[in-house]
């Protein structure tokens, strides 16, 4: 029973750490948020928005 233990507490460490790998780029937003004003920016020239009078 205990090898079992062992054994599932490595396979969740390993899961743990390849889930961290996977995540590394998303952790700075930089990135996503200025493709995020490009697209914002080309909406809003496409379909300007009516001004309030």
């Amino acid at each position: 029973m205990t090898r079992l233990v062992e054994r599932l507490n490595h396979e969740a460490i390993t899961v743990a750490l390849w889930q961290e790998k996977l995540c590394e780029g998303f952790q700075s937003l930089p990135g996503i948020e200025s493709l995020h004003a490009v697209v914002v920016a080309w909406l809003e020239r496409q379909f300007p928005r009516p001004v309030a009078r």
